[in-house]
């Protein structure tokens, strides 16, 4: 099972990912520093 895992503070195409990761239904996990609002999409954590 693939998982793609994005550095969410410095990721300029975080859009993209979550669009790409919806379409083919992949698990996504935003990791962050920080405080991120979380997306609603319940494959992208």
């Amino acid at each position: 099972m693939v998982k793609i895992y994005v550095d969410a503070d410095g990721c300029p195409v975080k859009n993209e990912v979550e669009r790409i990761a919806t379409r083919h239904q992949i698990q996504t996990y935003l990791v962050c520093d920080g405080g991120i609002r979380p997306p609603l999409n319940p494959l992208i954590q």
